[in-house]
């Protein structure tokens, strides 16, 4: 002890007085402890290589592939030596040419020669369409003719699922279910046909009454005053099935009456996933359907398991690929009750809103209130103003109401959906029968009605449009073409100059140039 003392001390006084730093102790015990970590991570090196060893070409192929598509996630633009990749995955590719030459063939793999180096290789991983965000997406699949599988855009980059199932619900594009392979395929949409909601919507969605509705309280003591939901709780670990069905089955229609309780209290508390509607926009769209808001598209909730969203509901649960639906959901879904109620003053959406829609219809109603006091109104959803009273004001008040009226962001105070509307469609499905197929039955139909006039003729007369036969004002020359079938007869010609001659007129004639008269 003393002469290690005795040394460490004759080191730092060298250290010190000739500055030899290297030799002070705590360097030294650092560069042990970087030689340990080298030493440790060549061991694991050569333990992980050893284990590549025993495999066979096939599975080191696919170990090096699952690496750069892992790092490919991370960065698009990163390339691997073969010294990177024996590091990481074992695998030396400056020994095993079969790996190389899959690697090679591999249409999954970028093989890049380092400008001025022929004999370095660095690998990357390149997915089967490659895009980097949903604009991408949209941009690929609207050049797509046949439709593109789901599957193929599932490397292309983190998150990529989230934002096609966004496309999905806002309905950009359109989904089918492939059953035969679990999977959808994309097809793009082409023009839309939105429509707005009756009413205005509000948010943070409050209550529209005082208290509680007291036949609301009495028919949910009725019903579940008397169940002991200790018991239920305990039922669910029963090993009968059926009774498992059944417990869990009661408790989710008590904890659905009690959300419906909740949400009516009238205690002004606002809920993330309600919206505030001043119709009843149960007649106008179903749950499952797409709903714009605030310029982000949801889903009316049609949950009934809390805590998961709609791609993961039971299949009954699920909100369609389609952005309309011509029915209601299953029954099952209202005999287990729906997470989220909705009702004729309260919609339902699906997920959280984004800052920028939050943003928007606070904007929404800041312009909605500045109208109001100027004495205007919203524009109703068939476009036309709502009757008021007669005002007084001056030209600057109405140009200032004007102004307030053009204000952009008085559209985020309505909905939208695609599509007709939930009763407009029952009305068409349930009268197309009606409707005859003659139209001179079905003009004596629409004149009994007085929807249109007597002597509005059965057809409206073609516009024909005049062809225009000048040019600035003057003639246009008349065309000269060759007759299909027209057969040249002066042979005799041919090889002469003035077999030339007529060549190049017949050329230019069957280009529909002038050729002139011949100086006749």
């Amino acid at each position: 002890t003393i002469q290690k003392s005795t040394h460490t001390l004759s080191n730092t006084t060298m250290a010190t007085n000739y500055g030899f730093e290297f030799l002070r102790a705590e360097h030294q015990e650092q560069s042990q402890q970087n030689e340990q970590a080298d030493n440790n991570e060549s061991s694991s090196s050569r333990h992980q290589a050893h284990q590549q060893v025993q495999k066979p070409a096939g599975e080191k192929h696919f170990d090096i592939i699952n690496f750069l598509q892992a790092q490919y996630k991370h960065n698009s633009t990163l390339l691997f030596s073969c010294d990177d990749i024996l590091r990481h995955t074992g695998v030396d590719l400056n020994i095993d040419e079969d790996v190389v030459q899959m690697l090679e063939a591999n249409h999954r793999i970028r093989c890049v020669h380092p400008a001025g180096v022929s004999d370095d290789v660095m690998y990357g991983y390149q997915p089967k369409i490659q895009a980097s965000n949903k604009k991408e997406l949209l941009a690929l699949i609207n050049q797509g003719k046949y439709g593109i599988p789901a599957k193929d855009f599932s490397d292309a980059y983190n998150g990529v699922e989230q934002d096609l199932q966004d496309l999905i619900t806002s309905g950009e594009i359109l989904a089918v279910a492939n059953t035969d392979k679990k999977d959808k395929t994309l097809f793009r949409r082409g023009d839309v046909f939105l429509v707005e909601l009756s009413g205005n919507i509000s948010y943070p969605a409050t209550s529209p009454s005082a208290s509680v509705d007291p036949s609301a309280v009495a028919a949910f003591q009725q019903q579940f005053g008397n169940v002991d939901v200790e018991n239920l709780k305990q039922e669910l670990n029963s090993t009968d099935p059926m009774v498992r069905a059944n417990a869990a089955t009661q408790l989710r229609m008590m904890q659905a009456q009690q959300q419906q309780l909740a949400a009516t209290s009238g205690n002004g508390a606002s809920e993330p996933y309600y919206i505030g509607t001043d119709k009843d926009y149960t007649k106008e769209i179903r749950r499952g359907e797409a709903v714009w808001i605030g310029g982000q598209w949801f889903r009316v909730s049609s949950a009934v398991r809390e805590g998961l969203p709609l791609s993961e509901q039971p299949p009954r649960a699920q909100a369609p690929l389609s952005v309309a639906s011509l029915e209601d959901m299953s029954k099952k879904n209202e005999q287990d009750g729906y997470c989220r109620i909705f009702s004729s003053t309260l919609l339902p959406i699906d997920r959280t809103m984004e800052k920028s829609t939050l943003e928007n219809l606070q904007n929404g109603k800041q312009a909605k209130q500045t109208l109001a006091k100027l004495g205007g109104a919203l524009p109703s959803s068939s476009g036309h103003m709502r009757k008021r009273a007669r005002s007084n004001l001056n030209n600057t008040n109405s140009a200032k109401r004007a102004a307030a009226a053009a204000n952009p962001d008085l559209v985020y105070n309505k909905a939208r959906r695609h599509g007709c509307s939930k009763d407009i469609r029952d009305l068409y499905l349930a009268s197309r029968m009606e409707v005859p197929e003659s139209e001179v039955e079905l003009h004596k139909l629409l004149l009994a009605n007085k929807l249109i006039e007597k002597g509005t003729e059965l057809r409206r007369p073609r516009i024909q449009k005049k062809a225009d036969n000048t040019v600035n004002g003057k003639a246009k020359k008349k065309r000269y073409y060759i007759k299909k079938g027209h057969k040249i007869t002066n042979t005799h010609l041919e090889g002469t100059e003035i077999g030339a001659v007529l060549a190049m007129a017949s050329e230019r004639q069957h280009q529909g140039k002038d050729v002139g008269d011949g100086g006749m």
